[in-house]
């Protein structure tokens, strides 16, 4: 059994990072979409990482009218 990453483990990787690699879970719904860039806003404004979201999966057209869209 793996053990996961205590906050402070994940905390210092983030700090120590210059670029992040932020993805998607499959089919990104609304909660996806916006945790994902609110990390990405908090992160590029308080801590000024360089963030890129991806996604494996299409993102659905409902969600085309955010203009955060454009950065994943």
């Amino acid at each position: 059994m793996q053990n996961n990453n205590s906050f402070e483990e994940i905390f210092e990787k983030i700090k120590n990072s210059e670029n992040i690699l932020m993805s998607l879970h499959r089919g990104p719904d609304g909660d996806s979409l916006g945790s994902c860039s609110a990390m990405k806003y908090f992160l590029e404004n308080s801590f000024g990482k360089k963030i890129k979201i991806i996604s494996s999966d299409k993102i659905a057209e409902k969600f085309f009218e955010f203009s955060f869209l454009k950065d994943i």
